[in-house]
């Protein structure tokens, strides 16, 4: 069992596979992470965003109608400062290098492929919260 963590971190969790986003929101668990919020797409993930001013997004890439890209995208171009900034770690099975570019010309602030381990995913958040 991994050390708790993060007790005080609020975190939304976007994927689109309810089965995929249920283990992610585990190891958040196991980590100690208490306020995780989920969205099932982009859309439904800015709108939570906003509502919740999370320190964290962990974001799947590929979903319907609106993708990880889409809403990072529109989460950078916020006029809300605060919001707009907030760290958000892509968490896909695609590692192609063409969609780790486009990841980085977005201002990403971390990428995990999937399948990730809960120790990978501890350093990642420390990684994207640190910067």
């Amino acid at each position: 069992m991994a050390e708790i963590v993060f007790p005080d971190l609020r975190v939304v969790v976007i994927e689109d596979e309810e089965f995929t986003r249920k283990i992610i929101v585990r190891g958040l668990r196991t980590l100690g992470v208490v306020k995780v919020h989920e969205a099932s797409d982009g859309s439904e993930g800015l709108k939570v965003v906003a509502t919740v001013r999370p320190n964290l997004v962990l974001c799947d890439i590929h979903m319907e109608p609106v993708d990880g890209f889409q809403f990072l995208d529109h989460l950078r171009k916020l006029p809300i400062p605060a919001i707009a900034a907030t760290p958000v770690v892509f968490l896909t099975a695609d590692a192609e290098h063409h969609t780790v570019l486009a990841a980085k010309k977005l201002r990403v602030n971390g990428y995990l492929v999937k399948p990730v381990s809960v120790n990978q995913l501890q350093k990642r958040i420390e990684s994207a919260l640190a910067n």
